[in-house]
């Protein structure tokens, strides 16, 4: 579905290449939700598909600016698709006009 989107992947099953380039620690972090919101941001992550048990689940169901676009599957194979909502929080265009207006 991502792929069939044209977005760009964040970790996939290349472990090894992730590794070298200290993005498998950062997806870890997220999972593990340490600074979850922030690693995002910093990656411009506009959507995530998660398994519906994960822990980043909850967060962002329950967070401002995320929105669950799609859920897929059932049980142990039930998966959520979440979207940025435009010009939600943590929305990089929004960052971006904040920050040109503060430098006036």
């Amino acid at each position: 579905m991502m792929d069939f989107r044209f977005k760009p992947t964040f970790v996939d099953t290349r472990w090894d290449t992730f590794e070298h380039h200290d993005v498998l620690q950062d997806f870890f972090a997220i999972s593990r939700l340490e600074e979850p919101l922030k690693l995002l941001d910093k990656y411009q992550i506009d959507h995530v598909l998660v398994p519906e048990s994960w822990s980043l689940t909850y967060l962002l169901e329950r967070t401002p600016g995320w929105q669950v676009a799609r859920r897929e599957g059932s049980g142990d194979d039930a998966y959520i698709l979440f979207a940025r909502a435009p010009g939600g929080a943590g929305d990089q265009s929004q960052c971006a006009a904040g920050s040109a207006e503060e430098k006036r």
